[in-house]
């Protein structure tokens, strides 16, 4: 065993000890174990031999950064106790960056020599942020979708969970105080430096009321007087709130008032002297009545009294503040009776368990729900999740859309009370983290939430709901990764052991054809709750409305406008769906033509009339409004097109009585506002809901008898294979929003009425439609038959993105062959300021193709990432991209 001399110097009374070696460069994993005493203090101890504690251990951390795999660090020993898998540490990255990143593996094989491994800097929460299940589920989003580790990290977690480095400026120690030879700006900043002794670069700009400030800080950097530094510091900071207490010296064992001398004397000088501060501690002496707790605010709110009498009372000791997290997660509810189930719904829910129980210990338990608008597949869902959590899981609820949640939370608080949880984007990152957390520690069994609920760490997750699983809004785009939540909610049930159920009244095609292959199982819910009848469908000809000049001009015909007056007669609600927000699409000049474009975007601006704007949808560029034509000068220019803002305008006009509200991404941007105009509309406040899709994602309203889809035929002149499945869904589903508790109508609005699609939305027959585009599908070798990848490549000069997009065909081509096609410009070419082409992937779906195409992908990525002329070009792989 090596062996070394070892000597020890008190310092500060032995409390301090300095280890000394001869050489210790041969055990660079040295750590002292155990040491004979000496039996003087600084004398030779004599030869000791020691040992190693324990090896070195190595960590595989994965940071939130775009990068490919995890980077290996060398875990110190004094971290090395109570450092899990799953784990937040603090880490350098680079020469100066310092990152949180989590642990993905231990283990104790060290890399090559040659490579140079950094040590852990702090464990930043030694309870695991996730656990193996869902480091898996990170490792198998990332192989699927082709995005790095990192980039899938950087997604899951909230944002104070990756806790952010910040870049200071502090004074240098071996400054002098002479800043004579700084100009005026940058001896402002050195002399807040001797006051602050550290300033953020907010601070600096603060300070020199200006943006840009790095020359200054350049400047003090060059002349000594300044050093920059970077530190990590916490984003999450818990909610707390102050309770006011009575000092201890007036209070007896149990916490009351005493009642000596003491007391009284102080009542006496607050009666003489500080009557405001004496009614103040009276108050808090009434408000404590029953054990209760008094906070600050509600202290002085309910008395009115200044703040002065209060930091009286705290400077002279007599009242006293402790700080009290509180959560941000909303209220104590009451758990209430699941729905009472109908019979079709009773034998639903019964076929659903049968085809668990017969699925079991195959590699996927799912189910696809097929249930019709307004048939109550909401309660087979609540009944299911109850059942998971009797048997001690987790449950997680996914729906398409933020203003899902809004009405579905009451709904399911009402059942399942504050066990229940609610995780979108909408909320700030700290209720993110709390709703984290409560998940984590098992304190929530329910979660309702959009697409990023996925993330969550469930410790046991029994059942996870996909509603309205057809709905686009469930893929991510942008930005990375671009994963599809319902695909990965069926992957993260399997991880469990538990059930995935698919629930629509429209399934996408491939869920539907893998339900009628036996992949998933099938549930059919074909009569609505109640007994009540689908709505009935009419077809309103534009042509014909026009012809017999029934169309007043405005985009009402008179055919809809004269349903729209019978249903408000009767004191009962509309919905008009047009999927196009703002003003007009476009404005043009009747003398040239000139239309209004984006100077980042191949799009023409849409006018919003309520702040007068013409407005980019793609970047968010915006300009004021015209009058005159800058190409030619003519004051001839005219609206095209419609969108949500001018259906309420027309309303406005034509039914001045009528309370309208509108429903689109200018209406409810807010975290409320979604809450407010749907509470609004189920109260019956709310006369005519227009809004975008928004209003076809399972919204259930009692009292809406109308609905009008303003223009059939936009759904369909979309250039995508998916065209005719979304328009009959969108129409399919907003007409599932009529007659929900009595008779409803829908009237659409077309030019083309003899579209084969208008008539199988008129039919309710999905089937139909199902087998005319299953067709089309495998004919034209599209999903569910293939599996498709969409290459997008972006730079500022559309011929560099062209050359590259031409150079990585060609190397995919190499290896895939004719599976590979294009590069193609698409139908908006610019976004952004960047040029855009494309590839599209067409491939087999084959675990052996699934393989090859990746191991394409990422040598063909490489190349382009070395290659001198297209480093800089950027590189979007989206695996299903429709």
């Amino acid at each position: 065993m090596p062996r070394c001399w070892l000597t020890r110097r008190a310092f500060a009374a032995g409390q301090a000890l300095w280890w000394s070696s001869e050489n210790l460069s041969t055990a660079p994993n040295f750590r002292v174990r155990a040491v004979r005493p000496s039996p003087q203090i600084g004398e030779l101890a004599g030869p000791v031999e020691y040992r190693y504690a324990m090896p070195y251990r190595f960590a595989d951390i994965i940071l939130p950064l775009p990068l490919p795999g995890t980077y290996t660090y060398q875990v110190p020993p004094e971290l090395a106790k109570g450092l899990q898998v799953g784990c937040s540490v603090e880490v350098p990255f680079g020469n100066t960056k310092l990152y949180t990143g989590v642990v993905a593996r231990l283990h104790d094989q060290a890399p090559p020599q040659e490579v140079k491994t950094k040590a852990l800097l702090s464990v930043v929460q030694e309870e695991p942020l996730v656990n193996q299940r869902h480091l898996d589920f990170w490792q198998w989003l990332s192989e699927y979708y082709l995005h790095p580790l990192g980039e899938v990290m950087a997604a899951a977690i909230p944002a104070p969970f990756r806790l952010s480095s910040e870049m200071r400026l502090i004074l240098n120690p071996e400054a002098n105080d002479d800043f004579s030879m700084l100009d005026d700006r940058a001896y402002l900043v050195a002399e807040a430096l001797t006051q602050q002794k550290e300033l953020t670069l907010r601070d600096v700009q603060q300070i020199l009321q200006r943006k840009l400030v790095q020359p200054i800080i350049r400047e003090l950097i060059r002349a000594g007087v300044a050093k920059l530094y970077e530190e990590i510091r916490p984003v999450y900071k818990p909610k707390t709130r102050k309770v006011v207490e009575l000092h201890p010296d007036y209070t007896d064992e149990q916490g009351h008032l005493k009642d000596d001398d003491q007391t009284r004397e102080l009542f006496h000088k607050l009666e003489k002297k500080a009557p405001k501060q004496l009614a103040l501690l009276l108050a808090w002496i009434h408000s404590t009545r029953g054990g209760q707790a008094v906070y600050r605010k509600q202290l002085l709110d309910r008395n009115g009294t200044s703040p002065a009498a209060y930091n009286s009372l705290l400077e002279k000791g007599i009242l006293q503040e402790r700080e009290e997290l509180v959560s941000r997660l909303e209220g104590n509810w009451v758990e209430g009776e699941l729905p009472v189930l109908s019979p079709a719904q009773a034998e639903a829910l019964e076929h659903v368990r049968a085809l668990g129980e017969k699925r079991k210990g195959e590699k996927h338990q799912t189910v696809l729900l097929h249930g019709i608008t307004s048939s109550g597949k909401t309660a087979v869902y609540l009944h299911l999740m109850a059942e998971a959590a009797a048997a001690g899981k987790q449950a997680l609820f996914l729906v398409p859309e933020i203003a899902l949640t809004t009405q579905l939370t009451t709904r399911l608080r009402s059942v399942f009370g504050s066990r229940m949880g609610i995780y979108h984007s909408r909320f700030s990152a700290n209720e993110r983290v709390e709703t984290w957390q409560a998940v984590a520690r098992g304190t929530i069994d329910f979660v309702i939430g959009a697409r990023s609920a996925v993330f969550l760490p469930f410790r046991d997750l029994g059942l996870v709901v996909v509603d309205e699983e057809h709905d686009g809004s469930y893929k991510q785009f942008d930005p990375a990764p671009r994963y599809h939540a319902r695909d990965a909610a069926i992957y993260l049930a399997h991880q469990f052991g538990g059930k995935a159920l698919l629930g629509s009244a429209t399934p996408s095609l491939e869920s539907y054809h893998n339900a009628l292959q036996g992949k998933y199982g099938l549930v059919r819910l074909q009569e609505r709750y109640s007994g009540m009848d689908l709505p009935t469908v009419q077809i309103v000809d534009l042509k014909d409305e026009q012809k017999k000049q029934r169309l007043a001009g405005g985009h009402l015909s008179d055919t809809l406008t004269e349903h729209l007056q019978t249903a408000l007669d009767k004191r009962e609600q509309v919905i008009l769906f047009q999927n196009r927000r703002g003003y007009a699409p476009t404005l043009r000049c009747g003398q040239c033509a000139w239309v209004p474009q984006c100077i980042r975007c191949d799009v023409s601006l849409t006018y919003h009339k309520h702040n007068d704007q013409l407005r980019c949808h793609l970047c968010g560029y915006k300009r004021p409004n015209i009058t005159t034509c800058p190409a030619c000068g003519s004051a001839q220019l005219s609206y095209q097109g419609f969108g949500t803002e001018k259906i309420e305008d027309e309303l406005a006009l034509r039914f001045p009585a009528a309370r309208v509200a509108r429903m689109d991404l200018d209406t409810v941007g807010g975290k409320r506002d979604h809450e407010r105009l749907i509470n609004d509309f189920e109260t019956r406040e709310v006369d005519i809901l227009v809004g975008t899709q928004m209003v076809t994602k399972g919204l259930d309203f009692a009292g809406v008898s109308l609905v009008g889809i303003l223009n059939a035929d936009a759904l369909l002149w979309y250039p995508d294979f998916r065209s005719t499945e979304r328009a009959f869904q969108l129409m399919a589903q907003v007409s599932g929003r009529a007659g929900r508790a009595g008779h409803g109508e829908v009237l659409i609005q077309t030019w083309e009425p003899g579209r084969e699609l208008l008539q199988q939305v008129i039919a309710h027959d999905y089937e139909t439609f199902y087998q005319a585009e299953i067709g089309q599908r495998q004919q034209w070798e599209y999903p569910p038959f293939r599996r498709l990848i969409r290459l997008t490549m972006r730079h500022r000069d559309p011929q560099k993105t062209g050359d590259a997009a031409r150079y990585l065909a060609r190397l995919l081509a190499q290896s895939l062959g004719t599976r590979v096609l294009g590069p193609a410009v698409p139908p908006v070419a610019r976004v952004r300021s960047r040029y855009i082409q494309e590839i599209l992937l067409k491939l087999e779906k084959t675990p052996a193709m699934a393989r090859h195409a990746r191991d394409s992908i990422r040598a063909a990525q490489d190349a382009l990432a070395v290659h001198p002329s297209f480093k800089p070009v950027e590189l979007a792989i989206n695996v299903d991209p429709f």
